[in-house]
């Protein structure tokens, strides 16, 4: 139906080589959150100290949460999800990017890090993580 024909027309974008093309592409994908998802997947989570080396977008940030919330937990491993965690609190302004994370946001956080805690991955570190999360 016209449904699969709108859907056909997004095309999964490259790479994006800075944060203004990432920013970008979130909003041409934010419709469609499972090109989202694979739009994510495909930037290793060592390029984001390179994407974000101007500032941490707080929506973007907030996309990139939920999607490692709705896609991530169900079809990645617990260890990718604390990595990319890992690296958005290096970034820039990440602590105000969490400063204005609303009360469903940090919901959605602190279930990431209960299934990463569930998978065994229990140590410092994810205790550290967890607070600058606001957790």
């Amino acid at each position: 139906g016209p449904h699969m024909a709108q859907f056909a027309t997004t095309v999964l974008p490259p790479i994006p080589a800075n944060s203004f093309q990432l920013e970008s592409d979130f909003r041409q994908l934010k419709s469609s959150p499972d090109m989202l998802y694979q739009y994510l997947k495909q930037i290793e989570p060592s390029l984001y100290p390179k994407l974000f080396q101007k500032n941490l977008d707080p929506d973007v940030f907030n996309q990139i949460v939920k999607i490692l919330h709705d896609f991530y937990i169900e079809k990645e491993k617990p260890l990718l999800i604390f990595e990319i965690l890992q690296r958005l609190s290096e970034l820039k302004r990440f602590d105000m990017a969490v400063m204005f994370m609303s009360e469903t946001e940090k919901k959605i956080a602190r279930a990431l890090f209960n299934h990463i805690d569930k998978s065994g991955l229990k140590d410092s570190s994810v205790e550290e993580l967890k607070k600058r999360y606001g957790g």
